[in-house]
């Protein structure tokens, strides 16, 4: 806020008025090129050039809001304005035109049949024609507020339209870059990489597919005081924030899992993830992913689509992590299961090598289960033995190409049947959604009911977006391991076989590896991606 001194002013007997003149400038107007007529700078002197043509009036603030909609009135000026307007330092105020007030038609109006009557303010736009005192006496002053918003309601349109356009194209529109990356110097709708934090992009790839956890990575960060997100886009210079200091200024769990499931690190943009729920409001609603805009081979990948999908494949099994870093991490975490408590297996280190047993027996005892143990090299022996096996009877290709087809029949059918029955279900939610955003229009439903509906429909619907797609994806695949199998080990074949275990080759191919004991009997079940379990007694 700007102030002059009024002890300056000589006026005569009638009543002064003490003038505050409110500038204000959208982004969108800058945006817009209206930096000419409607700029801070033109607008402050329209407005003295008429405090200086009127013998009653005097300057005692500007009040400035650069960079504001007009859209609310949550602006620190106007705030500012209107706490020394009931603090009697002002009771007038002007602007160059009524738009540069506010532009939401029902708060306006509110504005003035409550706040300015009530405090008895005089409001003036200048290029308006308005001079209001106490009473709105007829329609022209309601008509003017209607046509800003209608007029704003129209500019969000186009706005949100003309973005969507850069969105297909697979342009960045983003205010921030992703972590990993950095705007283009010359063109900053393209993202090229920031090779200091895309080498921690591809560190934080590494060990997970090696099997170490989130919880470890995050401590192995910290502990290194590698700057997370948040904080290193402020240290290169970016005012950027999140809701907690505290969350961000450490690695968190959420953070590392969200860059794992990142496609931007492939290649890909990916945008339209939410979208405003009003033109005139700034709260946003999730949207399914259905509806998110994503453009692949946009810009340089920061990992091998390959260590993307493997990764993809243990998040969705959402293998536990451990405790601690691991500096043995055994290749086979979070597949071991144990048969009969289902707990997960332990590993154990003794003199002859590393050991697996049940982690109740080893936590609890026999009261609550047997150990179901088994050396590490037994077991990568029994594994190799059938994986070679299932390879070696695989290769008939003949015989592979008859069973896809013949499978692809009868799934053809019983896929396309629930799929129907699920879209039809999106219909449903869909005609629903529209008649809650019809109730919210005409205040039939709070906000907050039509937030925690949102919610449930944006849950409801991705779930089942997900059934459908992981039916398409299933029928692709033919639910056969043959054709499973020809997808992750055609090079494996050109070796004619394994002779050694590696986390890659047991993530590609193996799921779970479950361990029954009866007696003195070990019984191991191999799940395996592409096909059904295989057994193997010991």
């Amino acid at each position: 806020m700007d102030t002059v001194d009024t002890r300056q002013y000589k006026g005569g007997n009638n009543r002064v008025y003490k003038v505050g003149i409110y500038r204000r400038l959208s982004k969108e107007d800058v945006r817009k090129g209206r930096l000419e007529s409607e700029s801070i700078e033109n607008q402050l002197t329209i407005c003295r050039n008429y405090i200086a043509g009127q013998e009653n009036m005097i300057e005692v603030a500007v009040y400035t809001d650069d960079g504001f909609t007009g859209l609310n009135y949550e602006r620190k000026g106007f705030r500012q304005m209107m706490r020394d307007v009931k603090a009697g330092k002002i009771d007038t105020i002007l602007t160059k035109s009524l738009s540069r007030l506010g532009r939401e038609h029902a708060e306006t109006i509110q504005l003035f049949k409550k706040d300015f009557v009530n405090l008895k303010v005089r409001y003036i736009a200048v290029s308006d024609n308005i001079d209001f005192y106490g009473m709105i006496e007829n329609m022209e002053l309601p008509l003017k507020v209607i046509l800003n918003d209608l007029s704003s309601m129209e500019t969000s349109k186009n706005v949100r339209s003309a973005f969507k356009a850069k969105k297909e194209k697979g342009a960045f529109t983003g205010s921030f870059a992703p972590y990993g990356y950095q705007k283009d110097p010359n063109n900053h709708t393209h993202l090229i990489p920031d090779e200091e934090a895309a080498e921690v992009v591809r560190f934080i790839f590494q060990p997970y597919l090696n099997g170490t956890g989130i919880a470890d990575i995050c401590l192995i960060l910290n502990r290194k005081e590698v700057l997370p997100p948040a904080e290193y886009k402020n240290s290169k210079g970016f005012r950027y924030s999140q809701v907690s200091q505290k969350i961000q200024s450490i690695w968190t769990y959420p953070t590392v899992r969200g860059m794992l499931s990142n496609e931007t690190y492939i290649g890909k943009v990916v945008q339209n993830r939410d979208n405003k729920l009003s033109y005139n409001s700034s709260k946003k609603i999730r949207l399914p992913k259905s509806e998110w805009i994503i453009v692949e081979n946009m810009h340089e990948p920061l990992v091998s689509v390959k260590d993307f999908e493997m990764v993809q494949t243990i998040l969705k099994e959402h293998w536990r992590t451990g405790e601690g870093i691991k500096e043995d991490v055994t290749k086979y975490r979070g597949m071991l299961k144990c048969g009969d408590c289902g707990r997960s297996m332990s590993k154990a280190r003794r003199t002859t090598g590393m050991i697996f047993r049940c982690g109740s027996y080893a936590r609890f005892g026999r009261e609550i289960c047997s150990s179901h143990w088994i050396k590490e090299n037994d077991l990568d022996r029994i594994v190799l033995e059938e994986i070679n096996k299932v390879i070696s009877g695989a290769v008939d290709r003949e015989k592979l190409l008859k069973k896809k087809e013949q499978s692809r029949k009868k799934m053809e059918y019983l896929i396309n049947k629930e799929q129907k029955s699920y879209k039809n279900a999106i219909l449903t939610l869909e005609k629903r959604r529209e008649r809650m955003i019809l109730h919210l229009s005409n205040n039939v439903i709070t906000e907050e009911d039509f937030n925690l509906f949102a919610e449930h429909y944006t849950e409801e619907k991705g779930s089942l977006e997900e059934k459908i797609s992981d039916l398409q994806y299933n029928f692709n695949n033919g639910i056969i391991y043959q054709n499973e199998f020809e997808n992750r080990v055609d090079s494996l074949l050109q070796e004619k076989g394994i002779t050694k275990l590696t986390r890659e080759i047991l993530i590609n191919l193996v799921s779970e590896i479950r361990f029954f004991e009866t007696e003195d009997e070990l019984r191991i079940v191999i799940s395996f991606r592409f096909r059904n379990p295989l057994y193997h007694q010991l």
